[in-house]
């Protein structure tokens, strides 16, 4: 059975096109999918930054408070009488004020050798020698020592600075809040859900455990492998990590995308950045976590527009190349064969036009060549007849 050129070429055409237009779809796809990935990476970098602006800021205002008590003669001279009753009941008041207006939670007052001597926060605690970073750091350098750290059962922002009677060092000064509202304000500014994660290596299980009771709350310390949550904006942050766990300690430090699934139909990305503690340890990773649905959902619509016009395109292309194809190849060469069968016949009257300066041009030129040469054969062997 006799195929035409057309028909032969026409599935090259449409292979060709449908590759293309796979590519091309495939490409959109892939760059819908980097965008999200960059999304969620300016996401994750915006959340690092805010929660350590809220912390800058916070040492700045416990800094101020402190600078305060320092400076509060009365205190200081209740202090002096080494009266543990008369300093709680002259500061308790000041402390209460703290909490509501700054929500300052820890309130210490340390002897020069490290001691404390009271926990305004916590009266019948006392005695305990201090060593922690932020403790150590105001020893050394003389002035504020600051930073997060991690207590049995909690992670706090402290600021200790050393205390004077003239040139006499008395003491130490300590102030401290927990850390829970940074969390619910980089929610409020972000939209995302967090969670902090400590490494369970520095948390004792039994204070946990008993604090999480006196809360009224459950004992979440084996949700998770090697990690606990101390703090979250949501009590499902477990099941966005379960997936990730074992990438939480090898966030890098700029902050990373972990992973991207779906729960409930929603499609969600987390990401994270390493938490430090005043020492400098890498004591766990503030887990972030972005609803991704209605950037999918606009990518999912700008998916199928994008598939639909791609499909439509290559219709069009296709339809534009036959028809192309059919004017300066098909066309051409059905008048070629068509004068070739005439001349085949004997009606050297069909002529030949070049449709193109091309090969089929070339061919078309040839031809009449050819029927040149026929037409002056013809002649001579009728001039050989007629003499005979």
């Amino acid at each position: 059975m006799r195929i035409s050129i057309k028909f032969k070429l026409l599935p090259i055409i449409i292979i060709g096109l449908a590759l293309l237009t796979g590519l091309f779809y495939y490409s959109f796809l892939n760059a819908q999918e980097n965008i999200q990935r960059s999304v969620s990476d300016d996401n994750i970098k915006l959340s690092k930054k805010i929660f350590y602006n809220i912390e800058d800021n916070d040492i700045k205002m416990l800094s101020s408070t402190l600078q305060a008590l320092l400076t509060n003669k009365e205190l200081r001279d209740v202090y002096l009488t080494n009266n543990r009753e008369a300093v709680y009941n002259y500061a308790q008041p000041i402390y209460s004020q703290q909490k509501d207006q700054f929500g300052i939670t820890h309130f210490y007052i340390h002897y020069p050798n490290g001691t404390n001597f009271i926990r305004i926060h916590s009266k019948a605690q006392y005695g305990d020698n201090i060593t922690r970073k932020t403790f150590e750091k105001s020893v050394q350098t003389k002035g504020f020592g600051s930073g997060l750290e991690l207590g049995a059962t909690a992670f706090a922002l402290r600021v200790v600075h050393p205390w004077y009677n003239g040139t006499e060092l008395i003491g130490y000064i300590e102030l401290g809040e927990e850390i829970g509202h940074f969390l619910k304000s980089m929610k409020t500014q972000t939209g995302n859900e967090y969670g902090i994660f400590i490494k369970k290596e520095f948390i004792q299980h039994d204070a946990w455990k008993s604090m999480r009771d006196s809360q009224g709350l459950r004992d979440n310390y084996d949700d998770l492998k090697d990690y606990v949550v101390i703090d979250t904006t949501t009590e499902s942050i477990a099941n966005f990590a379960s997936n990730s766990e074992d990438k939480l300690s090898k966030v890098s430090d700029a902050g990373e995308t972990l992973d991207k699934f779906k729960i409930g139909g929603n499609t969600y990305v987390t990401g994270g950045f390493p938490l430090y503690d005043a020492g400098g340890n890498a004591v766990g990773t503030v887990l972030v976590v972005k609803d991704l649905t209605p950037l999918e959902n606009t990518v999912n619509e700008s998916s199928s527009l994008v598939l639909i016009i791609s499909i439509i395109s290559a219709i069009v292309i296709c339809l534009a190349v036959v028809l192309l194809v059919n004017k300066y190849i098909l066309d051409p060469l059905k008048n070629i064969v068509e004068a070739t069968t005439k001349v085949a016949g004997g009606d050297f009257s069909a002529e030949i036009k070049p449709s193109s300066d091309d090969e089929i041009g070339d061919l078309a030129v040839m031809i009449n060549g050819f029927k040149s040469i026929l037409i002056a054969t013809a002649k001579d062997l009728e001039e050989v007849n007629r003499r005979r």
